[in-house]
Order: C-alpha cells, then sequence, then structure tokens
C-alpha cells in the first residue's frame, strides 16, 4: 500500500506540476499572443497607410501629367500663333517691297524725264528740275532703306543671337 500511495501521490505531484507548467507556460504564450496581434495590427495599418501614400503619389502625378499636358499644348499654340504671325509678316513684307519698288521704279522714271528737260531747260528751271531731282534721290534712298529693312525679315537669325532671348 505504501508503494500504491507513493504511486497515487507521485501521479499526483506530477500532474500538479504538469498543470502548473501549463499555467504558466499559457500565460507566457497569451502574452506572446497580445504582442502577436499587436505587431500585425501595426503591420496593417502600415500597409494601409502605404496604400493611402502610394493612392496620393499616383493621383498627384496624375494631376501633374495633366498640368505638363496643359503646358504643352498652351506652349504649341503660342508658337503656332507665333509661326503664323511671322508668315503674314514675311508676307506682308514681301507685298511692301513690291509697293516700294513700284515707287522706286516711278521716281526713276520721273528722275529720266526730269534729267531729259535738263538739257533743255533754262538756268531758272535748271535749278528748279535739279531740286527735284536732289527731291527724287532722297525719297529713293529712303525706299530703298525700308525695302532693306524689309529683306532683313527675310534673313535667318544665327542661333548664337537668338538663344539668349529664346524662353
Amino acid at each position: 500500500m505504501l508503494g500504491n500511495l507513493k504511486l497515487i501521490l507521485g501521479g499526483a505531484a506530477a500532474a500538479l506540476l504538469l498543470v502548473a507548467g501549463y499555467a504558466v507556460g499559457a500565460r507566457k504564450v497569451a502574452g506572446l499572443e497580445a504582442q502577436i496581434d499587436q505587431l500585425q495590427a501595426v503591420g496593417k495599418a502600415a500597409e494601409a497607410k502605404t496604400r493611402d501614400t502610394q493612392a496620393q503619389i499616383d493621383k498627384a502625378l496624375e494631376e501633374q501629367g495633366r498640368e505638363h499636358e496643359r503646358r504643352m499644348a498652351a506652349l504649341k499654340a503660342d508658337s503656332e500663333r507665333r509661326t503664323k504671325e511671322l508668315q503674314a509678316a514675311l508676307a506682308g513684307a514681301t507685298a511692301r517691297n513690291a509697293e516700294l519698288q513700284k515707287r522706286v521704279n516711278a521716281n526713276n522714271a520721273e528722275r529720266a524725264s526730269l534729267e531729259a528737260r535738263i538739257a533743255s531747260a533754262s538756268e531758272t528751271e535748271k535749278k528748279e528740275l535739279q531740286g527735284k531731282l536732289e527731291v527724287l534721290s532722297e525719297q529713293n534712298r529712303m525706299l530703298v532703306a525700308q525695302m532693306d529693312a524689309n529683306n532683313c525679315l527675310k534673313l535667318q537669325v544665327p542661333a548664337a543671337a537668338i538663344a539668349p532671348l529664346v524662353k
């Protein structure tokens, strides 16, 4: 019987130690499980924040892309407008040159007529005709200067001269 009692007490002590070990282990595991749950919650919050931040970045990039496209369209429209203005100015310069050349030709014809009249004119008439010739010569100089200015519009500006002016 003593042997049975030792066996029963030994079994009870073993069961008590098992329960105590389980209780202590369960208490430690419960704390670890709480930490795991907390870390998982923090991880999920970080993932959500990352998704939100990425969505904001994507939205900002889309807005920036639209703004870039809008600016490019505005620059292109401005460039096309300027091109048309310059082409119109060039066409106008050609027409002005043609008109100025007609005036120069008319002045030259009148000059030839006056020079022919000078040969047979009296001294008084010669001075008057000479004054008219000088006026025609001055007019021709001004007309040629205007034609030169219009012709200048047709010339290409060197890149080194225009580069500092380009925005």
